[in-house]
């Protein structure tokens, strides 16, 4: 496929704003040097961002080459939930959490009163 077949599409805020996007700003792709100018709006009654234009669905793999990075190390398991691990895994793993913290939104405790006290 080339670059005269993609089709793009406008596409209005998924969220079902009123039409009133701001163009942020407009890139083009750095990665595999393809063609194309891809413009980042941002919808401004709920803030969100997004391509728009944007390639039609039917088009878009031409802007992801089988070489793309992601691709090469992701592998892909559907059967893979958390729900189908044995329940000895699902063990281990709360274990391993537990003894290490691996909590990535743990936030620290705010200092208490007494601590700022001691502080000083």
């Amino acid at each position: 496929m080339d670059e005269k077949k993609v089709s793009l599409e406008d596409r209005a805020c998924p969220l079902g704003c009123a039409p009133d996007d701001e163009l942020l700003f407009s890139g083009r792709d750095r990665l595999h040097d393809l063609p194309g100018i891809f413009q980042v709006v941002k919808c401004r009654a709920c803030g969100l961002m997004r391509t728009n234009p944007r390639p039609t669905p039917e088009t878009i793999g031409f802007y992801y080459p089988e070489n793309y990075g992601p691709y090469q190390s992701t592998r892909v398991d559907e059967n893979r939930n958390n729900h189908q691990r044995s329940p000895l895994k699902r063990t281990l793993r709360k274990l391993f959490k537990r003894i290490f913290q691996l909590n990535i939104e743990r936030l620290p405790a705010p200092p208490t009163a007494r601590d700022k006290r001691l502080l000083k």
